[in-house]
């Protein structure tokens, strides 16, 4: 008997898409069930966001610059992938991190998790909060838990456990950062579900932190809370193209939409921008949601309509190359954020070469800005030029840097970074669901439960395992 070679599309090149296609070829040499595998990806590059290149000497990220180990998908990943003895952690000497408030930098107080602080001490000395601040942060394990514990937005959760003045100088600009919404339309059950966990189970946000810090500090040494690779993150991207089947990749090619063959899926064709057709026994689309919903809208309009609910935002990254001897002031820790009430272009800074040894030479020191959220808009009428100009103005203003970089590389994210507003799980739910139907299609990426790269990991090597399940199927062993 002869076995019918099943063949597998996935849609997307990005992290997402890459990782569930190295499933995939790991599952078929595995179980010894061979198929024709094909990752289409309508750039001319692979990894997304994900981008790294060297200029001057200095290693540059243009996109994410870390990964978050407390997920452990990616170390986990990065373990079959050889790369266990190319992580590095961030600067033991340095890790700290920094509030812009009136133009001065304040530490983060110690033990100040987003938005509740674990110590009392370091939050009480701490010059960023009123002392109506502090007492208002005092009350938050005696306040009440909340009855309904249906979805409510971060900012309506910070104001109500913690006050207004952690949200705006804390909870805010930390948060922002990373999700680069405006908190008061922010998911925290689809973005920070614990903190809910915590104040249902233990009726306070702090206590239930302080238990989490004590059981993390019980396990022994770990990682750093955040990891790169020595030769960044674009390595990660190689090391999975390499191992790839020859041939599994194809460049530039871009799906119009896609056509079913049968009612219930199981066979599928893909219509390309430029008007050819291909079929396929099996589809994981790990694009932007956004685009997903445009691919999907003649097969099922139903989760085309869901998935457009879900909106993105852009971004922009701008790296800085100055001399060291530029800075009058050493600069230590790892950067800063600025919270939105202090009406700056910046969202933050990192201090790239700081936060990661050997990224620079030592005559030569990295800032990476990032602008996102409402600050992004404000740039859609500026050229390159006077966006840098803006960048340097604001740095002079916070860090009294006076000098001008020795190079200045900016770097547009577009519809990057998917939008977790209150309900986001119910439409990720819905989706899921409906999907169902289409036996043969899955969906991975990072629009649907979780952002960062351990997420978006997790997502495609779960993808990969539903598709393969459903693509073993009696009619392929003739």
């Amino acid at each position: 008997m002869s076995k019918k070679i099943p063949r597998i599309a996935v849609i997307g090149g990005g992290i997402s898409g890459l990782t569930c296609a190295y499933r995939l070829a790991e599952l078929s040499q595995d179980k010894q069930f061979p198929i024709e595998l094909t990752l289409l990806e309508a750039s001319s590059r692979l990894g997304g966001t994900i981008s790294t290149i060297q200029e001057e000497g200095c290693l540059l990220e243009l996109g994410p610059d870390a990964i978050f180990t407390e997920k452990p998908a990616a170390l986990q990943f990065g373990k079959k992938l050889g790369l266990e003895n190319r992580w590095i952690g961030t600067n033991p000497q340095c890790r700290k991190s920094f509030v812009a408030y009136e133009n001065k930098l304040y530490p983060v107080p110690e033990g100040f998790y987003l938005m509740a602080p674990s110590k009392l001490l370091p939050m009480l000395l701490s010059p960023l909060f009123s002392w109506k601040g502090k007492l208002r942060m005092l009350l938050e394990p005696f306040l009440p838990s909340k009855k309904n514990s249906g979805d409510e937005s971060l900012a309506s959760f910070v104001r109500r456990r913690l006050g207004a003045e952690v949200l705006e100088r804390m909870a805010q600009p930390m948060i922002g950062g990373i999700y680069s919404t405006d908190p008061d339309s922010l998911s925290l059950e689809a973005t920070f579900p614990k903190f809910l966990e915590w104040e249902r189970i233990y009726g306070s946000v702090t206590k239930g932190l302080i238990r989490q810090l004590s059981s993390h500090q019980s396990r022994g040494p770990r990682y750093s809370l955040f990891v790169s690779l020595k030769e960044g993150l674009e390595q990660f991207i190689k090391e999975i193209q390499k191992k790839l089947p020859n041939d599994t990749v194809r460049l530039g090619v871009e799906v119009k939409e896609i056509q079913p063959i049968s009612p219930s899926g199981k066979k599928f064709k893909l219509v390309y921008k430029n008007g050819t057709t291909e079929e396929f026994d099996g589809v994981s689309i790990a694009t932007p949601s956004p685009i997903a919903s445009k691919i999907l809208n003649r097969l099922d309009p139903e989760i085309s309509q869901e998935l457009s609910k879900i909106e993105y935002a852009s971004c922009l990254t701008v790296n800085l190359i100055y001399k060291t001897e530029d800075f009058k002031n050493p600069i230590e820790g790892f950067g800063f954020v600025v919270p939105v009430t202090e009406n700056k272009l910046l969202t933050g800074c990192t201090f790239s070469s700081i936060k990661f040894s050997d990224r620079a030479p030592q005559d030569k020191t990295i800032l990476r800005v990032f602008i996102g959220g409402k600050q992004y808009s404000q740039i859609s009428s500026l050229d390159n030029n006077a966006i840098v100009e803006r960048v340097k103005k604001e740095l002079k203003e916070i860090l009294s840097l006076n000098s001008n970089p020795i190079r200045a590389l900016l770097f547009h994210h577009k519809e990057a970074l998917p939008q977790y507003k209150v309900g986001h799980r119910k439409i990720a739910e819905a989706v899921n669901e409906k999907i169902k139907h289409w036996a043969g299609l899955v969906l991975c990426g990072n629009g649907y439960s979780g952002t960062g790269i351990p997420d978006c990991i997790e997502s495609g090597e779960k993808s990969a395992e539903v598709l393969f399940t459903q693509i073993i199927k009696p009619e392929y062993i003739l």
